[in-house]
Order: C-alpha cells, then sequence, then structure tokens
C-alpha cells in the first residue's frame, strides 16, 4: 500500500510495527490537518 500525504512538520518519526501496522511520531502539525488528509485518502488513523 502507497500513502501520498503533503503536510509539514518539525519532525516525523516512523516505527515498525507487527501485522503490517506503524507507528508514526509527528511532532509541529496541526491534528486535524492530519487527519483530514488521511480521511481524504479513505484510511483511518488512530490517535493514542
Amino acid at each position: 500500500m502507497k500513502i501520498g500525504l503533503s503536510l509539514s512538520a518539525d519532525s516525523i518519526g516512523v516505527l515498525g510495527l507487527n501485522m503490517g501496522k506503524i507507528a508514526v511520531d509527528v511532532e509541529g502539525i496541526d491534528i486535524a490537518d492530519l487527519i483530514a488528509a488521511v480521511s481524504a485518502q479513505g484510511l483511518t488513523l488512530r490517535i493514542a
């Protein structure tokens, strides 16, 4: 699966997890913009 997002952030960290899941640590971004960009791709976003 390929995901293309165009957002500006201060820093981004990505960690591969089990079962094809990833964890993404994003600093310096408006969370509403991130949710809108992910939703526009037809995907879901879990925030922890």
